[in-house]
């Protein structure tokens, strides 16, 4: 998974998936599911655009510092 820093928006990701049953060794017997597959140039280009594009509420940053700090405070007067 590819993901922006500053929005944590997921703007991509690479899969390559093999399940398969075994036996108790740990020898594959059976595939059971077979997956390969990635997000486009293209569609990755349109998911950082809209990353760009994402309100980012610096209330809420805030009012979560704040509550970290306040946190912080009380476990070391405690």
């Amino acid at each position: 998974f590819y993901v922006d820093q500053q929005t944590g928006l997921v703007v991509g990701m690479d899969m390559d998936i093999d399940d398969y049953y075994a036996d108790r060794e740990g020898v594959g017997r059976e595939r059971a599911f077979v997956f390969n597959g990635s997000t486009s140039e293209e569609d990755q280009q349109a998911l950082l655009k809209e990353a760009a594009d994402f309100p980012r509420d610096r209330v809420a940053e805030i009012v979560r510092w704040v509550a970290i700090g306040l946190g912080a405070l009380l476990t070391l007067l405690g």
